[in-house]
């Protein structure tokens, strides 16, 4: 069965040298989020200087290591678990889940399946990094649903465990904060504004943890304009109040929503319950700024670095996170601002938490679970694999290099 495909691309040197042009196509960068929604990995990409001038890369749609896994029957011979014997190594996005029986079933039994982090691709150390240096993992979680039990009202849960929220109201499965999004910049904020997140806890959880943020850039006016996630948090059950505390910070002007009709000024500053916009937005002190945390389901990996005269020479994962669906961001904070350069990538496997959507009727024996990568759910045979890499990379590397670019076609393997 095929697993992979190579790319070639062609470019004359045309007047300039080899050297040159093979720097400027190695320069142009892979589309990494359409690699990551078809569920592709680079295998290798080679430049080497020669006349003409062609660029390789190599792309597989399989794992490193293939996960496997086993289905467990209840008494009613329907599907009730499905445990992970080896997760794998380098999926993209999560396996489709499918099951095999020896005969005929009265309904198919679905489940889900999610990732974890495996391991950590150190590719650059950079330098001059502290002590403090830290490592952040983020993003790639699908957002938290809501879902009420009828049977306990005002209590939520969704899918049943073993993803099971506690709590009164509305509320959704564990979470974590994988980004701010700042609605209002505000202004009048001074460099001692620090991000606090209030409430949102499962309080009966004794891992749940707050989440942390700092500030990283300031507008001339005191605007803020750009936030990070430090922490992520766990346990959350429902989304946390963001908000900036800081000890300079004096008034309390707000955005209106409609514009003065006179001087057509749409802030108002520091006149609380003003109907319009009183001045213009330079006359104005003080404006309130508006985050808001954008959440996900599951708990944040994390990991460990090790530094030696101020370069990350090791990184390794201390917990594997849960309920990923693609492949996280690696950040490496140093909070002195010192450090620079690192550059760490996760590898994923398969987790051990395979959501049941349906166990199924009529299994006489347990079933055989078969894992297939995502772009094979997509593009299932040999000859129909190729298609969607037809001039995959030549209008980029076009547009990098200034100059035509002739595609091979695509071998798949």
């Amino acid at each position: 069965m095929a697993s992979q495909v190579a790319l070639g691309y062609t470019i004359e040197p045309a007047g300039a040298s080899s050297a040159s042009v093979a720097a400027l196509m190695a320069a142009v960068p892979l589309p990494a989020d359409v690699l990551q929604a078809a569920g592709l990995r680079v295998v290798s990409d080679s430049t080497p200087v020669a006349d003409p001038v062609v660029r390789t890369v190599t792309l597989s749609w399989v794992p490193s290591s293939a996960p496997t896994a086993v289905a467990v029957l209840n008494n009613t011979d329907e599907v009730s678990e499905v445990t992970v014997t080896a997760p794998g190594l380098d999926l993209i996005l999560p396996p489709q889940v499918t099951f095999t029986p020896s005969k005929a079933v009265q309904r198919q039994a679905l489940a889900r399946a999610y990732l974890n982090l495996q391991a950590v691709n150190l590719t650059a150390g950079g330098s001059g990094y502290s002590a403090s240096t830290f490592a952040v993992v983020l993003g790639a979680m699908s957002p938290p649903t809501y879902s009420v039990n009828p049977q306990v009202p005002g209590t939520a849960y969704v899918d049943g465990p073993p993803r099971q929220a506690r709590g009164i109201g509305p509320s959704f499965e564990p979470s974590c904060v994988q980004k701010l999004r700042i609605a209002v910049q505000g202004k009048g904020y001074t460099a001692s504004a620090v991000i606090q997140f209030l409430g949102g806890l499962d309080v009966s959880n004794p891992n749940a943890r707050t989440a942390k943020a700092i500030i990283t850039e300031f507008g001339p006016h005191g605007e803020i304009l750009g936030v990070q996630i430090t922490d992520p948090g766990e346990g959350y059950i429902r989304v946390p109040e963001v908000i900036v505390v800081d000890p300079g910070y004096v008034g309390g002007g707000f955005m209106v929503t409609r514009p003065n009709p006179i001087t057509g000024a749409a802030l108002n500053p520091n006149t609380t319950g003003a109907q319009y916009g009183d001045a213009t937005p330079s006359g104005i002190n003080n404006v309130k700024a508006n985050l808001a945390a954008v959440m996900g389901a599951g708990t944040a990996a994390t990991v460990t670095l090790t530094i030696a005269g101020g370069v990350i020479t090791g990184a390794v994962p201390r917990t594997p996170g849960s309920l990923y669906i693609g492949v996280p961001e690696i950040l490496v904070i140093d909070p002195t601002g010192a450090g620079s350069g690192a550059a760490i990538t996760a590898r994923m496997g398969m987790d051990s938490v395979v959501d049941i959507l349906s166990g199924g009727k009529g299994y006489g024996s347990v079933p055989s679970v078969v894992l297939t990568p995502f772009f094979e759910t997509l593009f299932p045979t040999t000859p129909v694999q190729n298609l969607p890499f037809w001039k995959f990379l030549q209008t980029a590397l076009q547009v990098g290099c200034l100059s035509p670019v002739t595609s091979s076609a695509p071998v798949v393997t």
